[in-house]
């Protein structure tokens, strides 16, 4: 993984973000796991930026990555 994308992983899970850097089907650098709908809702959209917490996206923004919902599940963190 490069290193801006290590730093926002680490930085999510510093944050209590359930993180995986396992291949799940995905070229991504890693993904996000929301079964407990803590850090996002892929039901509501109207929270944070398309359902992803806010705090979520200002950190994968500022590492060149962005969120991208795979099913409503698991998240999909890609470059820009």
């Amino acid at each position: 993984m490069h290193r801006p994308y290590r730093k926002a992983y680490n930085q999510l899970l510093a944050l209590g973000v359930p993180v995986s850097d396992e291949q799940w089907e995905s070229d991504a650098p890693f993904c996000i796991c929301v079964e407990s709908n803590v850090w996002a809702d892929y039901y509501n959209k109207a929270r944070g930026l398309f359902g992803v917490d806010r705090k979520v996206t200002d950190i994968l923004q500022a590492s060149g990555l962005f969120a991208e919902w795979k099913n409503p599940e698991v998240i999909n963190c890609w470059p820009n």
